[in-house]
């Protein structure tokens, strides 16, 4: 019996509610229904942004390749050899033994200045 109060309670609201929808004109109808929906927007506006995003990094990376000039890959080249030469140069001599050397040379020129300006006087 408690079944039956609902269900006519609820068969009834709809009756109404179509009942309402036919008075409404469409248009009116379709905007009350066409509702903002916020976070719906963001994720599709970050999902298409991010997509053309990868699709120009993509495009202008291959650009990139195809207009590059012979010249600019030969110093690209030259330079990348040259960084690895000081690389290896660097760990077979450690700044420790370089700082040794260093210092024994400025003392040296030191000494030296010292002597010039001694005998000036």
């Amino acid at each position: 019996n408690n079944f039956g109060n609902h269900y006519t309670c609820e068969l009834n609201r709809y009756n109404q509610s179509i009942k309402q929808a036919q008075k409404v004109p469409y248009s009116q109808s379709v905007s009350q229904k066409m509702a903002f929906h916020l976070p719906s927007f963001l994720a599709g506006s970050a999902l298409s942004g991010s997509a053309f995003l990868f699709v120009h990094q993509q495009l202008s990376y291959r650009n990139r390749l195809t207009y590059k000039w012979p010249v600019a890959d030969w110093v690209e080249n030259t330079v990348r050899e040259q960084w690895d030469d000081l690389k290896t140069k660097i760990n077979q001599n450690p700044p420790s033994k370089a700082a040794a050397s260093f210092s024994s040379h400025w003392n040296k020129g030191v000494s030296t200045v010292k002597e010039i300006f001694e005998k000036e006087q």
